[in-house]
């Protein structure tokens, strides 16, 4: 069971290989197998209808709080622009996040799940660690295209996943690839891995001193090696955060000990794997380009933004700002020095949401602040469609690129945004009231204080910085690990509660 419950954890996470296209929808292969594992716990809560004790059903319990979402995010679907789209997207998210909570809830007597799950996990970094010897160690760049930016890695004639291009040209002549597993892009692996960091360390925690470190330590050193700066922000951050409540709050456990050792070990790692000429240019470009750079971008978006209104196309050969030319009559989107982001916005109230959405959507000058100001751009961009119709949302919209194809578009780079412009202010709310009223029911489940130190500094840095650097709320990778922190929190309660209490006894 364990190698079982490793297998579709790892295949949950896959968004390239181990799935199927069908009339422009993208099926995975895990999700055929979740439901397959599912079977017996919809079965049981069945048998709990019959006999009268569903309401003491653990699973359905944290499932009722999301029932308020889905029915705002149903209605939205009914009135948007695209019902069908916006529906099926709806089903989506009920598959996936109800088969996460039902499949993590049940049987939490038994500790297949938390160990497959860790084994998948761990499975996930080291391919990420085969792809970057492959690619810096013994030169097997990709060659075979997927798209424009993706390529299939090989190991010795073997293919062991995909890598992203992420600079136009070669970096101290070395063609850079960040590898991201079977993954779409290696923010999600590196998110992903970041947000199961706290299972990782809970169960580090509790082997013997001289096992402790390396399997975090390897998960640790993948994220770098992803050059995902989602995942390296959120795994600064996690370190930060759980460094600081544990000398706060006085707490010098394993846990502690498994948390320094980690950090040790994976510097070791990076360090050796810096040995060699082209893998030191690639922790180059990743301190350089990737990293300090990106900063900079980040903070020249922020000026430009305060002085003109919000960045303008430049011409990187000619540094000249020219406006961009209007895409839709009467309908000009691109703050300039007649045209303010205020009366942009007003332009676009008085156009259908559709419409200002395929405009916002068509391709841009490129942006001089690389794909920090994209995304930047993207969240102002977002957030003012949004406002077309704040409270029930837009639905789901066809960017104008894919408007003649099949499947479901994504406009919004961030997930909080995301469910604004398709759900609005009422499913905004909705989802925050599911997702806290999990948290706080498993909260007060549990006496475990390493494993709440864990979670409560992974949850911060999933809902507070991960959803604002990451799209696509059903994604079923985030829910297998949210329900599985639930999970955990729980079953340590209900441990200690059927724990048998010492009988005392007389002189």
């Amino acid at each position: 069971m364990t190698s079982f419950f490793a297998f579709l954890f790892f295949l949950c996470c896959a968004d390239l290989f181990f799935s199927s296209r069908i009339h422009g929808f993208n099926f995975r292969w895990g999700q055929i197998i979740l439901f397959l594992f599912v079977l017996p716990a919809l079965f049981r809560i069945k048998d709990a209808f019959k006999n009268r004790s569903i309401k003491n059903h653990m699973t359905l319990k944290f499932l009722y709080p999301w029932l308020p979402f889905f029915a705002v995010y149903g209605t939205a679907a009914i009135f948007s622009d695209s019902p069908l789209l916006t529906g099926i997207k709806w089903g989506w998210g009920v598959f996936n996040i109800g088969l996460a909570a039902t499949i993590c809830l049940d049987n939490r007597n038994q500790e297949h799940l938390e160990k497959g799950f860790q084994w998948g996990i761990f499975a996930i970094a080291i391919f990420i660690w085969f792809e970057a010897i492959a690619i810096y160690v013994f030169n097997a760049f990709p060659t075979y295209q997927v798209d424009g930016t993706t390529s299939v890695v090989y190991l010795f004639s073997i293919p062991i996943g995909y890598a992203r291009s992420s600079f136009p040209y070669p970096f101290l002549n070395l063609n850079i690839y960040r590898p991201n597993v079977f993954y779409f892009e290696p923010s999600y692996a590196g998110c992903a891995l970041t947000f199961a960091f706290f299972l990782l360390f809970y169960l580090d925690s509790r082997r013997s001193p001289a096992k402790t470190g390396w399997i975090p330590a390897i998960v640790v050193s993948a994220v770098i090696l992803t050059g995902s700066r989602s995942g390296l922000i959120s795994e600064f951050f996690f370190f930060i955060g759980i460094l600081f409540l544990l000398v706060l709050r006085h707490q010098f456990s394993p846990l502690l000990r498994s948390v320094l050792k980690t950090l040790v070990l994976a510097v070791l790692l990076i360090g050796l794997f810096g040995v060699f000429p082209n893998d030191l240019k690639y922790l180059r470009f990743m301190a350089g380009p990737a990293g300090v750079n990106a900063v900079s971008r980040v903070h020249g978006f922020i000026e430009d933004f305060e002085r003109n209104r919000g960045p303008l196309p430049v011409d990187l050969t000619s540094k000249k700002q020219e406006p961009a030319p209007s895409t839709k009559p009467g309908l000009d989107i691109t703050p300039n020095t007649s045209t303010t982001l205020s009366q942009s916005v007003k332009s676009m109230q008085s156009t259908p949401p559709h419409l200002a959405i395929e405009t916002l959507k068509t391709a841009p000058p490129p942006n001089p602040y690389g794909d920090e100001g994209d995304r930047l751009s993207n969240l102002r961009e977002s957030f003012h469609v949004w406002m077309l119709h704040p409270f029930l949302g837009n639905g789901v919209a066809r960017s104008q690129d894919d408007k003649n194809s099949k499947g479901l578009s994504q406009f919004s780079m961030e997930t909080w945004t995301e469910l604004g412009l398709e759900s609005g202010i009422l499913g905004v709310l909705t989802f925050l009231f599911a997702i806290l009223a999990n948290m706080t029911m498993a909260w007060k489940k549990s006496s475990d204080s390493d494993l709440k130190n864990l979670v409560l500094v992974v949850w911060i840095i999933h809902f507070g910085v991960q959803f604002l650097l990451s799209q696509t709320f059903p994604r079923l990778d985030y829910w297998l690990i949210f329900f599985l922190s639930i999970r955990l929190l729980v079953k340590s309660g209900e441990l200690k509660t059927t724990s048998p209490v010492p009988q005392s006894t007389s002189a």
